[in-house]
């Protein structure tokens, strides 16, 4: 199908925000470490409309021929309007029109496009010489007390921070070139993501200091006036970067899950909630895709591990393989990974190593035009009164290179371990428990 390009002139005051996705997890004594949800900014606009008849005609046209929010289409941001001359692929943010028809027929309408921002950007150093010297500052501490009065009250109490941190509310007042070059940096920094450098210039009522901030907001809202003039108002929170020993302890860090489920001839396999189109993970490409997982569950008697995936349907993957083939899912070998990604190019680091989550088997699929919901579940068959193998987080097979064990290649020795296993291809045939926890002891 060929995707068609909206041309229909709006009002030239319009509205564009960048989005990210942001997990921040408090640490002790103020510190704090940031999960990137999105790679790339989600973009969107808000288009106005004042038309004739004719014109009114022409936004219904349109809004039929893409079906509403089901279609996408080119929309080039004009630079006549104040933006970056840049065509986007855009999908309508709503599946209902709403149109405001005044007498003689004329029509006032409002479009809102949604678009991943796949631009490349060239941020200024800083932004310590933009804001206004007006704004507004807060000191705070973090200690937690009881919230019931007893006789303890006063003494039910800890200090969570060694000292205070500050903020700012800082306002600006942009052009259309300090805006483009405000955009750039909030991109460049992912919205709370990443931490900078920040002058509180004396001159502005400063104390002259530099602080590391970080935006304490994912969300960059600007309506771009004629001439691209404007104001708008930003959180900056400072924050304690850490030293870190590990990489996997830095402050800023990008894991994500790769989850597969292996249908013979056609496996599924999907980047968890990411804006990237893929990533390739042992020779295979993981597609970036809608994903949520729950928290593992244990029957009473603890001999299955359950973990409820719940996946995108919307492409109607699932259910097209269920109406072509039947159920083909239960009971394939599903495999869940986390990996770690690097922060500048977003390939998968070699260190920390990828490491399995969960392997198990799907069971109890169900699925709407929406999602489609598997458990994937281990059974550790506790209630073996002579198991055949013992359990244990290490592998279990008493021989290398026997047939359970399957591996073929060169090396000679095995420490039993799953980073080896990796290390040597065989992981699929692994014979340990990698997610048993280390304290369970089992009886026969």
């Amino acid at each position: 199908m060929t995707i068609p390009t909206f041309n229909i002139e709006p009002k030239s005051i319009h509205n564009t925000a960048i989005k990210f996705k942001t997990q921040v997890n408090k640490r002790e004594y103020g510190g704090e470490q940031r999960y990137c949800k999105n790679i790339y900014p989600i973009r969107e606009f808000i288009l106005r409309f004042d038309k004739n008849s004719a014109g009114r005609q022409e936004l219904e046209n349109f809004f039929a021929s893409v079906y509403g929010s089901f279609g996408s289409f080119y929309w080039t941001w004009p630079l006549s309007m104040g933006g970056n001359g840049a065509t986007y692929t855009c999908w309508l943010d709503n599946d209902v029109l709403e149109q405001n028809i005044l007498r003689l027929g004329y029509t006032q309408a409002e479009l809102k496009f949604v678009a991943r921002d796949l631009e490349s950007y060239s941020p200024p150093a800083s932004l310590s010489q933009y804001h206004k010297a007006e704004l507004t500052k807060k000191s705070k501490f973090h200690n937690i007390v009881d919230s019931i009065i007893t006789s303890q009250f006063g003494n039910n109490r800890r200090k969570i921070w060694n000292t205070p941190l500050k903020n700012w509310e800082v306002e600006y007042e942009i052009n259309e070139v300090t805006r483009k070059e405000l955009e750039s940096f909030f991109i460049a920094k992912k919205g709370k993501f990443h931490f900078f450098l920040w002058e509180w210039q004396t001159e502005k009522g400063g104390d002259g200091n530099t602080y590391n901030v970080r935006f304490d907001t994912d969300n960059l809202g600007i309506d771009v006036l004629k001439q691209g003039y404007g104001k708008i108002k930003l959180p900056l929170q400072e924050v304690l970067p850490n030293t870190p020993t590990q990489t996997h302890y830095k402050d800023e860090i990008i894991p994500r899950k790769l989850l597969e489920i292996n249908i013979d001839g056609s496996p599924i396999r999907i980047l968890d909630n990411d804006t990237l189109d893929d990533i390739t993970y042992g020779g295979h490409s993981y597609v970036g895709a809608p994903l949520e997982l729950g928290n593992d569950k244990q029957t009473e008697s603890t001999q299955v591990t359950k973990l409820k995936a719940k996946i995108s349907n919307a492409n109607e993957v699932i259910s097209s393989i269920i109406g072509s083939d039947g159920d083909i899912i239960t009971g394939c070998d599903c495999t869940l990974r986390l990996v770690w990604l690097d922060t500048s190019d977003y390939s998968i680091l070699a260190e920390p190593a990828s490491s399995i989550v969960l392997k198990g088997k799907a069971d109890d699929l169900s699925f709407t035009n929406r999602d489609a919901e598997i458990n994937i579940v281990t059974n550790l068959n506790y209630d073996k009164k002579i198991p055949f193998m013992t359990h244990g987080a290490t592998c279990q097979y008493r021989r290398f290179k026997d047939n359970r064990c399957k591996y073929t290649g060169d090396a000679t020795t095995c420490d039993r371990t799953l980073q080896n296993c990796i290390a040597l291809g065989n992981e699929e045939n692994f014979g340990g428990y990698p997610n048993m926890p280390k304290e369970l002891v089992i009886e026969s």
